[in-house]
């Protein structure tokens, strides 16, 4: 008995020490829109971006009918992504062969522009 709860301990540790490793290789793309939230609300980006090695993913929170997404090389001011997207569900960037620095990650949604600022290393 002692040995089956240790072993079911052990696994339940690995799991989520695994769970948590996996995890920390995702980082969040802090995205801001230029519009002014109204009074006592919170405002609603509707898409949330992800860096995961050198690719960008953005996930919607609703359907959306075009997307325009541009990425740009912050030290040297050069676009190195520029797309637009027809009712997007998700959307990968792959930058793999992008030089390190920092970049600045730009979707555009029904008009609004909503920007964030990314580092690859």
């Amino acid at each position: 008995m002692k040995t089956k709860l240790f072993l079911g301990s052990l696994l339940l540790f690995f799991f989520i020490v695994g769970k948590a490793a996996v995890t920390a290789e995702r980082e969040i793309i802090d995205l801001k829109g230029n519009e002014k939230p109204l009074l006592r609300s919170l405002p609603v980006v509707p898409v949330r971006a992800f860096l995961e090695n050198a690719a960008v993913i953005l996930e919607f929170r609703y359907p959306c009918v075009s997307v325009g997404i541009t990425i740009v090389n912050e030290d040297t001011g050069c676009v190195v992504y520029s797309n637009s997207v027809m009712n997007p569900d998700g959307f990968m960037v792959n930058l793999l062969g992008e030089e390190s620095g920092n970049y600045r990650l730009e979707v555009t949604v029904d008009g609004k522009i909503y920007k964030g600022i990314f580092e690859i290393i």
